[in-house]
């Protein structure tokens, strides 16, 4: 099913029109449609499912001196000062990951300027829509709040937008790795990737497999996550260093960077084998974390996920003379997890869980046990 996100937001937003026009008339309709702006344009720069606290947009409607309530819902920031932007680019920028784990609370102004408040106490939303508008983030819902009574915004496809107003680049190129992974590298059923094996029987890579792999992935992510969305190959981080793929947003500014490694065993040009086993992971897992400050220091306005892909044939027992392995030795390592040295995906906001994709054999031609 497509899902046509305008749409979607103008369903949504029947819920609480109603609610704004009945507590504050057309001066409400006003703050509501400078909200929504907002909301809508903060959301270019920043994900919300990358928001684990609490977001807090505020309006005042026409005349209300709303300066008084900001006052005592706010604790300032830790140098006793407030931040004030005139784009939302800038306050994106400065509402960090620390800011992001608490409540936060971005206030708009009569003089088209944003008041950025960081760490504030708990607000009483309600109390703040007394002669307001608020929108509320929090714990991956939506609500609205206008004088003292609420809503909550009905989104019928939470499980792909997080928010009826943001597009859903992060969590949509999650789901398509994931789908990828089950449908297309577990038995190998994706044309591209099957020439990454020496035989049918799924057990030595070829020589230098990782383009074959990385032409996979990039052809399928263009394939699955189709229109506003560009994803290229090998693109250079730095002037030195280019990761496998990298996938722009045409309509947000985000930015998210694949590194693949393979781990098992492959054939070189003399008959041998080179071997991977986890250090291959670790070390991508490395290079992976300096593609991402690079990234930061070169676009430091766009929001960035790194995502590590590991495809994983390794097998028991094989030598550079196998033609055939039991069953169990082939699907040795199917549930065999690596554990990070460095878990950077632990350590850092912009560093999604490694993804192992492990490659089964062709069973009907193992060995019986």
């Amino acid at each position: 099913m497509t899902v046509d996100p305008v749409r979607m937001a103008e369903i949504a937003e029947q819920t609480y029109l109603t609610l704004v026009a009945d507590r504050f008339g057309d001066d409400g309709i006003k703050a509501l449609r400078r909200t929504l702006e907002t909301i809508r344009e903060l959301y270019r720069y920043i994900s919300p499912e990358n928001i684990d606290g609490t977001l807090v947009i505020a309006c005042p409607v026409s005349g209300a001196d709303y300066q008084e309530n900001i006052v005592y819902a706010s604790r300032r920031d830790k140098d006793g000062s407030e931040r004030r932007y005139a784009n939302l680019a800038h306050l994106a920028h400065a509402y960090d990951q620390d800011a992001r784990a608490a409540i936060t609370l971005v206030e708009i102004t009569d003089g088209r300027l944003f008041r950025l408040h960081r760490n504030v106490s708990a607000p009483d939303y309600h109390a703040l829509s007394i002669r307001s508008v608020i929108y509320v983030w929090s714990d991956q819902c939506e609500q609205f709040f206008a004088g003292g009574k609420s809503r909550n915004v009905i989104n019928p496809t939470r499980g792909v937008h997080a928010s009826v107003y943001a597009t859903p680049a992060f969590r949509k190129l999650e789901e398509a790795l994931d789908d990828y992974r089950l449908r297309f590298v577990r038995r190998c059923a994706c044309p591209i990737l099957a020439e990454v094996w020496e035989t049918g029987a799924r057990l030595t890579f070829v020589n230098k497999p990782e383009g074959k792999m990385r032409k996979s992935i990039a052809h399928f992510l263009r394939v699955a996550l189709r229109e506003g969305v560009t994803v290229a190959e090998e693109q250079n981080v730095d002037d030195r260093h280019p990761v496998d793929v990298r996938l722009t947003w045409h309509f947000a500014t985000r930015v998210a960077l694949i590194e693949i490694k393979w781990m098992g065993d492959s054939r070189t040009p003399s008959g041998g084998l080179t071997t991977y086993r986890d250090a291959r992971a670790q070390k991508g897992a490395q290079q992976l974390a300096e593609y991402l400050d690079s990234q930061a220091a070169q676009t430091p306005g766009h929001e960035r996920t790194g995502y590590l892909v590991v495809i994983d044939g390794r097998r028991r027992h094989l030598n550079s003379r196998t033609i055939s392995l039991s069953l169990t030795d082939a699907m040795y390592y199917e549930n065999r997890e690596i554990v990070y040295q460095r878990p950077h995906h632990e350590m850092r906001a912009d560093f999604a869980a490694p993804l192992r994709m492990f490659i089964e054999p062709a069973t009907a031609q193992c060995m019986q046990n």
